[in-house]
């Protein structure tokens, strides 16, 4: 047995040698005078940086091991507007080419790229950003249209300002810093929230919503996922249908709702629990608001702010 794993091991080894093609790649390139760029980065983990110049520099980066294709960074200036890419084309340098059957090694391939790109841009500039599968990271960026694409990989971004734009169909986002109207839709993968100011419209599909230090009008669904809010200020609407909704030293200024289908809805609030106004049902579970009894729909005072609260599956605590 284990001379059959070395002949296996060898076997693949030899594989190795003949089908992966070696990748090492560096380029630089500037532009001047550019307002707006474009990327679509595909698996490169990508770096944006502003800076106080006027200028854009690029230097990337690929190295590794790939059977399959050759790759090319590609970049044409029109006008004041900035377009980078990545082209690949069928590599056919390698001996048995033709007669390789690459179905039935689809399942085993020897691929292992490392590639990044790397930007400093003018920090007042528009964005457009798609990337395949890798990092997307961005920072000191203001600009009339932000928008960041990612179908696999992390995104960090902080200290942005603007009209934003963020997409992930698998991966986690973090947000820092960031001031302006903001809306971000995720498949799968929690997102967090810090610092943040403006109007943020956030949705997840399968994931939770982490919110720190966040004012303004703040909307945040999960299909499936916790949502937690700690120092959030302004008007409020949280909304899950499988997880609980729990908030730390919440201000509310106009009206809210919180709504969960299957979890509990936990809030301490900073407002006098006198100056708000209940309309809370739970279908099973209770409802407490500061040390009332526990009933299964409150309507009580006569505040200036409503608040609503409603759980299917769960029990609703407000002090």
């Amino acid at each position: 047995m284990k001379n059959f794993t070395l002949l296996l091991f060898i076997y693949f080894i030899s594989l190795y040698a003949v089908f992966a093609q070696k990748h090492e790649l560096k380029g630089q390139f500037s532009y001047e005078g550019i307002t707006a760029i474009e990327i679509d980065s595909r698996f490169f983990d990508l770096n944006i940086e502003g800076t106080n110049t006027n200028r854009v520099d690029v230097e990337t980066e690929i190295k590794g091991k790939n059977q399959h294709y050759n790759y090319e960074i590609k970049h044409e200036k029109n006008g004041s507007n900035l377009k980078v890419w990545i082209t690949s084309s069928a590599n056919q340098n390698y001996e048995g080419y033709e007669e390789t059957n690459w179905k039935d090694l689809k399942s085993f391939r020897f691929n292992y790229l490392k590639a990044v790109m790397n930007f400093k841009v003018p920090e007042n500039i528009n964005i457009k950003v798609k990337n395949s599968s890798g990092r997307v990271m961005a920072n000191n960026l203001h600009g009339d249209s932000l928008r960041f694409i990612s179908s696999s990989g992390t995104m960090r971004l902080s200290n942005l300002t603007g009209n934003i734009y963020f997409k992930l169909s698998s991966g986690r986002l973090y947000a820092e810093n960031i001031q302006g109207d903001i809306k971000a839709v995720s498949s799968s993968g929690t997102q967090h929230w810090d610092k943040i100011e403006g109007k943020l419209r956030t949705k997840v599909s399968s994931g939770r919503i982490l919110m720190d230090k966040v004012k303004g009008e703040i909307y945040a669904k999960s299909s499936s996922g916790t949502i937690h809010a700690d120092d959030v200020e302004g008007i409020v609407a949280l909304n899950t249908s499988s997880g609980r909704i729990i908030g730390e030293n919440i201000l509310l200024t106009k009206d809210a709702y919180f709504k969960s289908s299957s979890g509990a809805i936990k809030l301490d609030l900073m407002n006098q629990l006198d100056n708000l106004k209940f309309n809370t049902k739970a279908s099973s579970g209770n409802i407490r608001v500061g040390k009332s009894k526990k009933v299964k729909i409150l309507k009580e005072n006569e505040g200036n702010i409503e608040i609503i609260g409603i759980t299917t599956s769960g029990r609703q605590r407000y002090k």
